[in-house]
């Protein structure tokens, strides 16, 4: 799925010059962090962890949660201006 994304992302930067460009590359590198808690969350529901497993299961979660909201900080850094989004 990520290389088709990357794929149309490339044929559109090509044809017009937009922050629609941006947004595909960021949308690409959002959707492992999605499917990371999503599957992580189905492991902890299913009870395929250890049941002592409770803190880390938390510091997990928080870990995931926490570079997803970084990245989004970046990412809408990098919409405002892309300096910003280096020095951050």
């Amino acid at each position: 799925m990520l290389p088709a994304l990357e794929y149309l992302r490339r044929e559109y930067s090509r044809n017009y010059e937009s922050d629609w460009d941006r947004a595909f590359g960021a949308f690409n590198i959002a959707i492992p962090g999605v499917f990371a808690l999503v599957i992580w969350l189905y492991a902890a529901q299913t009870r395929f962890l250890k049941d002592g497993s409770g803190p880390i299961r938390l510091t997990a979660e928080r870990r995931i949660i926490a570079a997803q909201a970084l990245y989004a900080i970046g990412a809408t850094l990098c919409a405002i201006n892309t300096h910003m989004s280096i020095v951050f």
